[in-house]
């Protein structure tokens, strides 16, 4: 009886600890990996959250031209992996301040992507994935 306890035991603890592998969506899933898009974005808000950090940015150059402005959620890692990148948190980053970045869009066609570099209106650079 002990056995069959143990034994039903460690197969529910496996079965449920797949469970929330499960859950997280792969990122070629949910964006275009072999398109890279580039943008020149005002930063409206950060969200320095896990399981993935938001950007949200207004398309500068969208407003330039007198169109109404598109805004763009783009995510990144996790505060953890982003602060391995080297950034040290939400407030390095100034709401207002024009960025560059380059993303891999959605593939539903939304306005959201997957954030691959980040160009400081100083010209410096943080990359997260490869940009091809």
């Amino acid at each position: 009886m002990r056995k069959l306890a143990f034994l039903v035991s460690a197969a529910a603890m496996i079965v449920f600890s797949a469970v929330p592998a499960t859950a997280h969506h792969a990122a070629n899933a949910v964006y275009d990996l072999s398109q890279l898009k580039v943008m020149k974005g005002v930063l409206t808000r950060v969200e320095w959250v896990n399981p993935h950090a938001r950007f949200h940015f207004i398309d500068a150059d969208e407003a330039a031209k007198g169109g109404s402005p598109a805004a763009y959620t783009l995510e990144t890692g996790g505060p953890a992996a982003m602060r391995r990148m080297g950034m040290s948190g939400a407030g390095m980053m100034k709401i207002g301040a024009t960025y560059t970045v380059s993303y891999r869009p959605a593939r539903n066609g939304s306005r959201l992507g997957l954030m691959s570099i980040l160009e400081f209106p100083d010209g410096k650079k943080f990359s997260q994935l490869p940009s091809n």
